[in-house]
C-alpha cells in the first residue's frame, strides 16, 4: 500500500512538472534554478551539472524540432490556396 506522504509528494511533483511544462509552452523560454543535492555527498558532482545539463539539453530538444519543422512544413489546403487568390 502507498503512503501517504509518498502520494502527497507524487502529486506535488507531477503538478510542479506540469506547470514547468506549460510555462515552457506559453513563453518559450524556460529558468533553470540550481539543483539542491538531498541524496548525499556522492551526489555532489551530480547535482551541481544538473541545470547546466538539463538546460543544455532541452536547447537541443527545441533546436532539433525547428529543424524538423523546417524540414517538413504544414501544407496548405485547397480551401485556403482558393482564398488567397482572390
Amino acid at each position: 500500500m502507498i503512503s501517504w506522504t509518498f502520494a502527497a509528494e507524487a502529486v506535488v511533483g507531477y503538478v510542479l512538472l506540469w506547470l514547468i511544462v506549460r510555462a515552457y509552452r506559453r513563453r518559450q523560454r524556460l529558468v533553470i534554478q540550481l539543483t539542491v543535492n538531498h541524496a548525499g555527498k556522492e551526489f555532489d558532482n551530480f547535482a551541481a551539472g544538473l541545470a547546466a545539463d538539463l538546460a543544455n539539453h532541452l536547447g537541443q530538444l527545441g533546436e532539433l524540432y525547428k529543424t524538423i519543422d523546417e524540414a517538413n512544413p504544414p501544407r496548405r489546403s485547397a480551401k485556403v490556396e482558393r482564398a488567397s487568390r482572390t
